[in-house]
């Protein structure tokens, strides 16, 4: 599996999105980040989640400073000549770029290496938008493998930011179902507007000449509601990529709604 340097490096040669980037850098698993010597002992004794470090440079701009790997790590360590121990945790890039991020004016990833990327404070409310997605992305596909974490079903029904297909031709709408080539009725749900935007040009294949596409928001009680009224076979999250997609039948949308 490539790296998340390769990965910057491809984007850099743009051989991918900046979108695709943004995704893949969320959903990695193993970022290091800076903690004070204080904020480590603290949560050594108490095992709860500490303050990270951020760096302020002269022009007073603050930066949270992420590193993919331990060699990015050693690169930026050396090349800063780092005195001393630094202390640092690894976690998700969802837990990471779900935080808050008060008083940070951008994230530096893999600062002082060949392939690094910054963040600037405009681009949060993407990287928040994504943490949120990949994070309820994880919920479903646990919950299709059979191996929920607590919780997991309540957080698939109070996500807030689904998206769905709708058709229009003159006054006609209709929601736009997944693909299927056994001709079943699937209705097409998406995590985020990339899932989406994957879906867009086979839907527009297959559409009746002349009709809308658009993109619908709803929130998973508002969605899970109308599923289980509907005389269908199940849904489809992400049918079209990209990432995996993961199917239920439609008694799921109930079983959501009572979790």
């Amino acid at each position: 599996m490539p790296s998340i340097s390769e990965h910057i490096q491809a984007w850099r040669e743009q051989k991918i999105s900046g979108t695709l980037l943004m995704r893949i850098i969320v959903s990695h698993e193993e970022w290091s980040m800076p903690v004070s010597e204080t904020a480590a002992m603290e949560m050594l004794a108490t095992n709860a989640a500490p303050s990270f470090q951020y760096s302020r440079d002269a022009n007073g701009v603050n930066r949270l400073l992420l590193w993919s790997s331990s060699e990015t790590f050693s690169n930026w360590a050396k090349r800063a000549q780092i005195p001393g121990e630094q202390h640092v945790i690894t976690t998700k890039g969802s837990w990471v770029f779900g935080l808050p991020l008060d008083g940070i004016d951008e994230i530096w990833i893999d600062p002082l290496n060949a392939n690094d990327i910054i963040y600037k404070k405009e681009q949060f409310e993407r990287l928040h938008d994504f943490a949120a997605a990949v994070a309820v992305e994880k919920d479903i596909a646990d919950i299709r493998a059979g191996t929920p974490t607590h919780g997991a079903h309540v957080r698939v029904r109070e996500y807030k930011k689904y998206l769905v297909a709708m058709g229009q031709l003159g006054d006609v709408k209709r929601l736009v179902n997944a693909p299927d080539d056994q001709g079943r009725t699937l209705v097409a749900v998406f995590t985020t507007d990339d899932t989406f935007e994957a879906f867009t040009p086979v839907a527009r294949r297959a559409a009746p000449a002349g009709e809308e596409l658009t993109c619908v928001q709803t929130n998973g009680k508002g969605l899970f509601t109308a599923i289980a009224g509907m005389n269908v076979v199940g849904l489809v999250f992400n049918c079209s990529g990209p990432i995996k997609p993961v199917a239920f039948i439609a008694a799921f949308a109930k079983t959501i709604l009572e979790a």
